[in-house]
């Protein structure tokens, strides 16, 4: 099949701003509409737009498809129109398509293929991308990551003049939100690039489309859609398990983790017990003489002698105190999940509350799903691939292939110097994802009953100067690196999404903590049926955005650099959830 690529599909002459025709069927609202406009939707304008399709993505059932995919020219037109000139993006869409049976186009389900998040990047002239090898020495922290790709690293090549970006990145609503939720600049702002003329873009893509060929949705009597054995989803539920990315680490898994050690005067408390005999000879290889003993009076799993002359691994499970003649050997917080290093970076008090509530997601020992358990390769079918399959390893892979590939819409205008740039702003609530354990089995997780209590807290304070810790998201000008760098002028925000996933996120709020005034709320929207962009327990997040009265919308707030942030996120707890995000995404431009 031919795919076109990249395409100039509708132009306004001149400069002229002109409203548009939604790429996706789909009415965009905002969070935060001004009195008299809620439910008002939003046009995108511009002088015209284009379209970008990726390549395929080629899957299999349970499979992540998670790296880079061929970089993809912009249209011919764009690019000599736009040659040592600077375009400015006003907005974009997303969507996610299949070529049918028929060959006529289909939109896809997000419960058939679920994206994840994605990382999308629009290259000029003037940059070179160079990807890097996979490095399994560098923990997934807080970035999203480059799956089985290695970092991006961009470089200038003398090709612009160094007045404007020359590589731009789009990571607003950057997931399964993406296709209904509004990515757009009001007018009077945007987002400039240099001669553009490619489209690079990394997509985290899990197929959960049901493998027996029927059509049929997973959860509908009859299906077969086979499901690892340790994940979240009840029986019956419309939303696939396999969107958490959960991790099974028992005898049946594919995936593996192993541990980084520690001698305490403690116990091993938080799952940190070493409970293998030749873990814990190996730990202490080299210092000590080993010895197995079944013994009360000894720490149960690990210890080594006060003098480090003996390494005891001990079966009986009486507690026993690790200090005096005894050091207990634990499992640390980190080590490798699939040959990855797992060392969290999680952020403590006062700015996240992760570390102190012992969150898996900042514990090896703990690690229940997510980033680490999707991430890495597998040998399917006795032939190595460069990607992760989440079913079981005593679990045969379907053996139906899905084509699914994305297509972009990026609105246009030339830039001129009357327009105010807009920079990425980005606030993770202490790590890139976090879990959320099962109502009643912790302090922040609500009770049980009655159901609607079953809500888990989460709670971030922060500055606005950490709004700027995740870089401007462009590169190529002196501006990309002096917002990444200001801690003086003050700010205004035009856009804030809210990236949390399906199906648990309940919301997220932001306020001003020294004014106390809120700036933003986010109430996921969820849709009823089977339809795409309409799927029942699959949400959307409608962003804050402010511009012109004239389009529904609030003034832009200042807001001063130094100031105080708090924000909460909800999720729905019922069941546990793996892997999940809270991460606050916007753009802002100088205030001054």
């Amino acid at each position: 099949m031919m795919f076109r690529g990249a395409v100039l599909l509708a132009a306004v002459a001149g400069s002229a701003v002109a409203d548009f025709p939604h790429m996706n069927d789909v009415k965009y609202v905002v969070s935060n509409p001004a009195p008299g406009a809620e439910g008002k939707a939003i046009s995108f304008h511009g002088k015209a737009f284009f379209t970008v399709d990726s390549p395929l993505i080629t899957s299999r059932y349970s499979q992540v498809i998670w790296y880079t995919l061929a970089p993809v020219p912009l249209p011919k037109d764009v690019v000599e129109a736009y040659d040592n000139k600077t375009m400015s993006v006003t907005g974009w869409e997303v969507d996610i398509i299949r070529i049918g049976a028929n060959g006529t186009e289909e939109g896809v389900p997000c419960y058939e293929s679920y994206n994840h998040h994605y990382g999308a990047s629009l290259q000029g002239k003037g940059a070179d991308l160079e990807i890097l090898p996979p490095d399994l020495d560098e923990p997934i922290q807080h970035t999203h990551g480059y799956g089985t790709s290695g970092r991006h690293v961009w470089t200038q090549n003398g090709k612009s003049s160094g007045k404007f970006p020359t590589v731009q990145n789009f990571a607003e609503h950057n997931g399964n939100e993406a296709r209904q939720s509004l990515h757009y600049m009001a007018p009077g702002y945007g987002t400039p690039i240099e001669s553009p003329t490619t489209f690079v873009f990394t997509p985290m893509q899990i197929n959960t489309r049901n493998p027996d060929g029927s059509g049929k949705r997973c959860n509908a009597p009859g299906a077969n859609c086979p499901l690892p054995h340790q994940q979240n989803a009840p029986k019956g539920a419309p939303w696939s398990g396999l969107l958490e990315c959960p991790c099974n680490f028992g005898g049946n898994t594919r995936m593996i983790k192993t541990f980084d050690h520690r001698t305490d005067t403690a116990a091993c408390l938080w799952n940190s017990t070493v409970t293998i005999q030749e873990e814990c000879f190996a730990a202490v290889a080299g210092q000590a003489k080993n010895a197995t003993a079944a013994d009360a009076s000894l720490p149960y799993g690990c210890s080594v002698s006060a003098d480090g002359t003996v390494v005891t691994f001990n079966t009986d499970k009486h507690t026993a105190s690790c200090a005096g003649t005894k050091h207990c050997v634990c499992r640390d917080k980190t080590g490798r999940i699939n040959g990855k290093r797992f060392d969290s970076g999680c952020i403590g008090e006062p700015r996240s509350e992760l570390v102190t509530t012992h969150n898996p997601t900042c514990d090896i020992n703990l690690y229940d799903g997510g980033l680490g358990c999707c991430g890495g390769t597998d040998v399917i079918d006795g032939k190595a691939t460069s990607t992760r399959f989440l079913l079981d390893a005593d679990q045969d892979i379907p053996p139906l292939v899905d084509n699914v590939f994305f297509r972009w819409r990026f609105y246009y205008e030339d830039y001129t110097p009357a327009l105010q740039d807009s920079f990425h702003v980005e606030w993770q609530f202490g790590h890139i994802e976090y879990s959320a354990p099962k109502c009643g089995t912790c302090p922040e997780c609500g009770s049980c009953s009655p159901p609607e209590k079953a809500v888990h807290t989460l709670t971030t304070h922060f500055s606005v100067n950490d709004l700027h810790s995740s870089s401007s998201q462009c590169s190529g000008s002196q501006s990309c690196t002096d917002w990444d760098r200001n801690t003086k002028r003050p700010i205004k925000l035009l856009m804030m999404g809210f990236h949390c996933h399906s199906p648990g996120c309940l919301g997220g709020k932001l306020w001003n903590a020294d004014t106390g005034e809120v700036l933003c709320t986010v109430k996921p929207m969820a849709g009823d049926s089977l339809v795409d962009k309409h799927e029942e327990d699959y949400l959307w997040l409608p962003p804050c955005q402010w511009g012109s009265a004239e389009d529904g919308l609030l003034p832009p707030p200042v807001i001063p650099m130094g100031t105080n942030f708090t924000s909460v996120k909800w999720t729905n707890n019922t069941v546990a959830h793996s892997g999940i995000m809270a991460i606050w995404q916007g753009r802002a431009s100088y205030a001054d």
